[in-house]
């Protein structure tokens, strides 16, 4: 306790624990976050002195409010108090406006003082605001830092003004609490206690695993800009849940969040849930009249399980709360520390208080609150409810803009308010049956993603379409390539001579030809030969380790392979099943070349393409030729390619996106340009092939467009470019922006679809003004396609709220090669159809209010990277069946271009080396799935059902191996040259000659990034040396000193700085 301050005393004392987190997210840009607001309309006389005189006596009574802070000479943060203020009251009068505009006015100028930031060292952290609307008509508009006061503190400053007001109509000194204590007094004590060990233990095992309330996002957004939406329950249905309450021993908070949080695990698609709650923290009587900020939050575990009634999931959260309660007094500071979730704790808050209005008494005065919109918000969604006299319930739900719409939180509010009416009528039923749609609703939604009555008509598939543009244009250029150029009439040729060859060697409908081929003329020929033979091409990629390709072969089974002399040490020396090689280098196979008889039916297979694994062996996908056909046909009518337009062929043939690369110019007599088969990374390269050959159509990964468009000669491609295409993974609404910026003639087209549906079952035309958005959608289905987004029960899930994606219709694959229970379970009954299938995707998405998809991520461990489908379980497969490494997971960090792999290890010592798992992988799995960096932990942490709990494992200390090289410094302008741009790109500092790009974090976009570094500095080097030269040494061989120390101008060394 402090001694009575004399004038001029000034006092020093330590900060609380909040008060050091609201200092440290004030350094971190929060601004007017944390400025809290107390607004009311006085009606009737009033003397401006008598009020600025209560707020003085007020502001002289508590310390909080002449508080500022600062760093101690040991570092801590202290609250200084001093003697007095000059509280700033600024005074209004807008009784000279018009009528209608005075209210507006006030509430203009209140917000300016809510907005306007503080400045924690120099203070005053209060100031007032006093607006006139006529001459007995005031608005009082406080705004204090919450720092120094809280909720609770808001009322006090009110009810004391009050007082003094009351007393000096009266004539007589204001009769006020004592104030035995100030706050400062109370957080030096809170420092000085011991805290308990029971509230420690207590709160490390109820938030053990604990992850906080994940809304279906927008956007990440850390602006701490806010909306609100109104909240009203009714007097009677407030009535029947406190009678419930009564029933259950709980009370109403306790009910209203019971069903807040079944509505938040139903739009959030998150049964385990962290709602955090605010208690006064004012447990001690001489705390009660006292400004300060007291105010503690109480993080509450939820857990809603679709099997418990309502009555039981109230007795949980009932307990909860009185559990929590009963160990309040530990700081929200010290119990997140006990959480590991890496992140904040409560980001959905939830409060019931008693009243919204203070208890204003003075003669001659009413008042009433003057509400000003949410311009801040502190949390992501927070909820605040007020028990009204009448008997009902209002508030508001105050969001943060950039994590939902108001349309989102309507959504839940109006799901919340169902919650409420269901339980009150069936509390005995598993809440898991409370179904947000009505019938009606539910037939709409069905509706509107069903698109099976626009599937195209079957004219004979791809096949036929490409030989109706052979028999219109055969003069005209097909294949545009380095190892040629062909006519339609030459393709056709070369493909009917392979397509009698295959024949003759037994492929037919069904009959799969397995195709190692580069990307080249000759592979178009192949692709094309196979399927006018009946059969159905199996894309194998030369790059894939030999036994991932000896797997696919034994697997799949094909009839032939079909090689050239660059890949065909790739494939085994003796192919099981007596399967055939042939190679299209050699004359065997040139035989007749009449156009053969179609001999595959729209249900025959087109081709299967192997995917990642999560068991840790690939699947491959069986697609139709009705399928492909249905694909291409929507793609001509929807894209409008035009004979004679050029379209890009760049993507590797083990991807499906490459079938419409090749196939859709084809079958629409357009040219189709082949990309050399290591220039789908380098934008230079594929810039001067759109330029050169006038290509108006290509098809980006957003990862690869990212990179594209950030290469100076993407601009050079607008003459030219019309369209391009993205699917893959998700379109950064920055990346569209950037298209915009770079390629303003041209279409920019979203698109998603997995392997099992033919490439793309969603589309949208991405249009100027929807990179403002938070997500570009990815659009509506595609004729012929069917949409269903459901729950964990097969429900339909309403418009806003997240579901997985199931697809049907036409597109859908017949299922996984030799895989029957993968297949059935993968793909099953459509619950709302008669027969058909739905492929479950395994992705949550959500329905807009337009009626659009937005793509919200995974629900299990699969992944997209750089447009490869990753199966986290096929990585962890393959590492631990290293001999050296006990456990192993895999997982994604980073965003948009910087995603990439990182394994975390639990091995024994020594542990094995970088190389030697770099090396052993590269047996087991293609070079996309190769981790790009190691960590080795303790011991894989895990959630309390005993799942792999990645948060945690991201937040673990771990050991990131690299290779045991010497470090050699470089010693030439070439070596500090790459030096930097590597130390640039990677973020890495310290980098030796001997270093591995690829082991410091590096990937191929990043090899690419590297590449344009450099040439920005001035240094050309070949991108494939780049992309396949990984240590520092290795490539600056290339580099001659003299032109790197022309260049050495842009600063030292990393490791000489």
């Amino acid at each position: 306790m402090t001694d009575e301050p004399t004038d001029d005393d000034v006092y020093v004392l330590p900060a609380s624990f909040g008060q050091e987190r609201l200092w440290t997210l004030d350094l971190l840009g929060a601004g007017p976050a944390y400025n809290l607001n107390g607004a009311v309309r006085l009606r009737g006389p009033l003397d401006p002195a008598r009020l600025h005189a209560a707020l003085a006596t007020v502001v002289a009574r508590h310390e909080a409010l002449r508080t500022t802070f600062e760093f101690a000479l040991d570092g801590g943060l202290v609250q200084v108090i001093h003697p007095r203020i000059d509280l700033p009251v600024t005074d209004h009068d807008v009784r000279a406006w018009p009528a209608d505009e005075r209210v507006p006015a006030a509430v203009k100028l209140v917000e300016e003082s809510v907005t306007t930031v503080f400045d924690l060292t120099e203070g005053p952290l209060l100031r007032v605001v006093v607006v006139r609307l006529g001459d007995a008509d005031r608005v009082l508009g406080l705004t204090v830092h919450h720092t120094v006061a809280d909720g609770w503190s808001i009322g006090i400053i009110l009810d004391e003004v009050a007082g003094c007001l009351r007393a000096d109509l009266a004539g007589v000194a204001p009769e006020l609490p004592e104030l035995p204590v100030q706050f400062g007094d109370w957080a030096a004590w809170q420092r000085e206690q011991p805290v308990p060990q029971a509230d420690l233990d207590y709160w490390a095992e109820q938030l053990r695993g604990a992850q906080p309330v994940m809304l279906p996002v927008r956007a990440e957004g850390s602006d701490w800009a806010a909306g609100g939406v109104p909240v009203v329950v009714p007097a009677g249905p407030w009535a029947d849940l406190t009678a419930l309450a009564t029933r259950q021993r709980a009370t109403p908070f306790m009910v209203l969040l019971a069903a807040f949080a079944v509505a938040t695990a139903r739009w959030c698609d998150q049964e385990d849930l962290v709602i955090g709650t605010p208690v006064a923290g004012r447990n001690r009587a001489e705390l009660q009249g006292l400004i300060g900020f007291f105010l503690n939050t109480l993080p509450l575990r939820v857990i809603v399980r679709g099997e418990l009634s309502f009555r039981e999931l109230l007795a949980r959260v009932r307990q909860t709360c009185l559990d929590a309660y009963s160990h309040q007094d530990l700081p929200f500071e010290r119990i997140a520390e006990k959480a590991a979730s890496g992140g904040p704790l409560a980001r959905v808050m939830f409060g019931l208080q008693p009243s919204a209005l203070p208890g204003w008494q003075v003669p001659g005065l009413s008042v009433e609150q003057f509400p000003v919109p949410e311009r801040y918000s502190q949390v992501d969604l927070a909820l605040t409810l007020f028990a009204d006299a009448d008997g009902g319930v209002t508030g508001r739900a105050v969001y943060a803009t950039g994590q939902c719409t108001a349309a989102d939180v309507t959504d839940v509010l109006d799901i919340w308010q169902r919650v409420l009416a269901w339980v009150a009528e069936h509390p005995d039923v598993p809440v898991g049956r409370f179904d947000p749609l009505s019938r009606a609703e539910r037939a709409a939604l069905l509706a509107d993603l069903d698109a099976t009555d626009a599937e195209l008509p079957w004219a004979g598939g791809v096949v036929a379409s490409v030989e109706a543009a052979v028999d219109a244009t055969p003069e005209a250029v097909a294949v545009v390539a380095d190892d040629g150029c062909l006519t339609y009439a030459e393709l056709e040729e070369r493909a009917n001579s392979l397509a009698w060859f295959l024949r003759a060697n037994g492929v037919g409908p069904d009959e799969l030809v397995g195709v190692c081929l580069p990307r080249s003329a000759s592979l178009v020929v192949a692709l094309l030969a196979v399927l006018k033979a009946g059969g159905a091409y199996l894309p194998l990629e030369s790059g894939y380790p030999r036994a991932r390709l000896a797997f696919m072969i034994a697997d799949a089974r094909p009839r032939v392979l079909v090689a050239d002399a660059t890949t065909v040490e790739a494939l085994p020396a003796d192919p099981p099943g007596g399967c055939r090689v042939v190679r299209v280098d050699r004359p065997e196979h040139e035989t007749v070349a009449t156009r053969p008889e179609p001999l595959a039916d729209r249900d025959n297979l087109a081709y299967v393409i192997y995917t990642s694994g999560s068991t840790g062996t690939p699947k491959g996908a069986m697609n139709t030729h009705a399928a492909v056909a249905n694909q291409l046909g929507w793609m001509r009518e929807a894209y409008g390619l035009a004979p004679g337009e050029g379209v890009l062929h760049k993507t590797p043939i083990g991807f499906d996106t490459a079938g419409w690369e090749w196939l859709w110019p084809l079958t629409a007599a357009a040219r189709l340009v082949v990309a050399r088969p290591d220039g789908h990374h380098d934008p230079g390269y594929l810039a001067a092939l759109v330029r050169e050959h006038g290509v108006t159509t290509c098809n980006f990964v957003p990862s690869m467009l990212h990179h594209f468009l950030a290469d100076p000669a993407a601009a050079t491609c607008a003459p030219t470019l019309r369209r391009v295409l993205c699917i893959g993974e998700e379109l950064p609404s920055a990346l569209a922006a950037r298209f915009f910026a770079v390629l303003p003639g041209a279409e920019l087209h979203n698109l998603y679809g997995p392997t099992e549906a033919a490439i793309a079952v969603t589309a949208r035309h991405v249009v100027p003004g929807d990179e403002h958005e938070p997500r570009v959608s990815i659009g509506r289905p595609i004729a012929g396609t069917l949409l269903r987004v459901l729950d964990g029960d097969d429900r339909v899930v309403r418009t806003g709220l997240p579901g997985e994606l199931c697809l049907g219709g036409v597109q859908l694959a017949r299922g996984y090669a030799r895989r029957p229970g993968l297949t059935a379970d993968r793909f099953t009954p459509d619950p709302f159809g008669s027969g058909a299938r739905l492929y479950r995707t395994g992705d949550r998405v959500r329905v807009l209010p337009s009626g659009d998809l937005e793509f919200l991520g995974r629900i299990d461990d699969q992944v997209k990277l750089r447009g490869h489908r990753v199966e986290l379980g096929e990585i962890e497969s393959a590492l631990v069946a290293h001999p050296l490494v006990d456990q192993a997971a895999a997982d994604v960090v980073g965003d948009g271009a910087e995603r990439g792999l990182v394994a975390y290890l639990v091995c024994g010592e020594p542990a094995p080396g970088v190389d030697e798992l770099r090396a052993d992988l590269r047996t087991r799995l293609p070079a996309a799935l190769i981790p790009e960096s190691f960590v080795t932990v303790p011991a894989l942490p895990l959630t309390p059902n005993g799942k792999l709990d990645r948060a945690a494992l991201r937040a673990s200390a771990g050991r990131t191996l690299r290779t045991a090289r010497p470090y050699v410094a470089p010693s030439g302008p070439a070596e500090q040259m790459l030096v930097r741009i590597w130390s640039e790109v990677l973020g890495v500092d310290d980098i030796g000659t001997n270093d591995d790009f690829y082991e410091l974090g590096g990937n191929s976009l990043r090899a690419v990034t590297a590449y344009r570094v450099a040439q920005q500095h001035g240094l050309l080097l070949p991108l494939p040396m780049m992309l396949g030269d990984h240590t520092i040494r290795d490539l600056s061989g290339a580099l001659g000193d003299d032109a790197a120390r022309a260049l050495l101008g842009f600063g030292p060394p990393a490791h000489e700085a």
